[in-house]
């Protein structure tokens, strides 16, 4: 049986790293993170001063009235680290939910005698659409947790779940758990497509997000087809190359700035 070149990479789950051959290999989220996201500072904003405010509205105004100079710094202090992560707690927060109903889901199609549900009310409402959605599905499990490598060695990543139906139809499916459908999810699943294509067993006919937000009563589907996933990782393979590129030129442009300052030291 000939070797795969997914079975050459190494996957590492505590980081999410993969490497071939001694080089480290970019995920497909690494990849999507060039896209513009130009609401995602504007809501770390907000909830940073939400978080401030809370903590201020619960201050005991008998106590500040005895603050000392160093009382008013310390709880200034306190006000810009509760700023600063909240955003960061929100995201660790709902990654855990989101990674309870992957868990779930995946022991569900390894084996489901076994299978339990996630413990959280929400998360096991998510498992509930999930389930009463799959059951109706049409849809067999091929794969689960699908580890997935680009031909050319220029991407990895770990895929969901491969599907298919019952004329043979093949699936890449992917669940999202966060608060909306963004169009980093469908490239996503168009990379995911492409790679498996890429190795010759399979034809990939379609492709599923399946949006699973916390305590959500019914599971949201976004398809596309397969002209439109092609077109869709025609877009994705654009953020590869530029990837390559912005990673090249930022090698270049970081020793011309050591180069600048080392000339200043040397002043």
């Amino acid at each position: 049986m000939t070797e795969k070149l997914v079975d050459r990479v190494s996957f590492r789950d505590s980081d999410h790293s993969y490497t071939l051959a001694g080089k480290k290999l970019p995920s497909v989220t690494t990849i999507l993170g060039n896209l513009s996201k130009p609401a995602l500072p504007w809501w770390a904003a907000k909830v940073g001063a939400q978080a401030v405010e809370s903590r201020v509205l619960d201050l005991d105004l008998a106590v500040i009235s005895d603050w000392k100079p160093s009382d008013v710094e310390a709880f200034a202090t306190e006000l810009f680290d509760l700023a600063q992560r909240a955003h960061i707690d929100i995201r660790n927060k709902a990654g855990k939910k989101g990674t309870a109903v992957h868990a779930a889901i995946d022991a569900y199609h390894t084996d489901f005698f076994t299978a339990a549900p996630p413990a959280e009310p929400d998360e096991q409402a998510a498992w509930t659409a999930f389930l009463e959605w799959w059951n109706t599905s049409g849809l067999t499990a091929v794969d689960t947790e699908r580890k997935i490598v680009d031909s050319e060695g220029r991407y990895a990543g770990r895929l969901d779940l491969l599907a298919a139906d019952n004329a043979g139809n093949m699936y890449v499916c992917d669940i999202k758990t966060s608060n909306r459908v963004y169009t980093e999810a469908i490239m996503q699943n168009a990379a995911y497509a492409h790679a498996i294509e890429s190795e010759g067993d399979y034809t990939i006919r379609g492709t599923k997000v399946l949006h699973l937000p916390a305590g959500c009563t019914t599971i949201t589907i976004v398809e596309r087809d397969r002209e439109e996933w092609l077109l869709d990782y025609r877009m994705f393979d654009g953020l590869v190359a530029l990837h390559a590129y912005r990673k090249g030129m930022d090698a270049w442009v970081r020793t011309i700035n050591d180069n600048t300052n080392q000339t200043k030291d040397e002043a």
